[in-house]
């Protein structure tokens, strides 16, 4: 199972950063993903990663958990489509999260050279 971002005791995700989205609230779920620093057990956990990129004719929106070493991507026509379906796997919490091979990879490569 997925651990979860910490809360505080006003339910706001533990973070260093402003995570208000007052005129945007849809986005909140995107801002905990990006800012939130400690899981609920209590563990650190390394701020998360959403990569916007275009390929051919649809939009891509690549959301990264560091900590967990998986992501998922969404696809759309539009680019706030895209966005927001991203917001609605975070905050449903059915994210159809996978092995990031590329974190893995990294960290692999940055043990084999100490």
């Amino acid at each position: 199972m997925r651990k979860r971002p910490k809360k505080t005791a006003d339910a706001k995700p533990e973070s260093v950063a402003d995570m208000s989205n007052a005129e945007h609230s849809w986005l909140n779920p995107m801002s905990e993903h990006l800012a939130t620093i400690r899981y609920e057990d209590g563990d650190p956990r390394q701020n998360g990663l959403v990569l916007l990129l275009c390929q051919g004719a649809e939009y891509i929106v690549l959301v990264k958990d560091p900590s967990s070493e998986e992501c998922f991507r969404v696809r759309g026509v539009r680019l706030w489509d895209a966005v927001e379906a991203a917001c609605l796997h975070l905050a449903c919490g059915d994210a159809p999260w996978e092995p990031d091979v590329t974190e893995q990879k990294r960290k692999a490569d940055k043990k084999s050279r100490k």
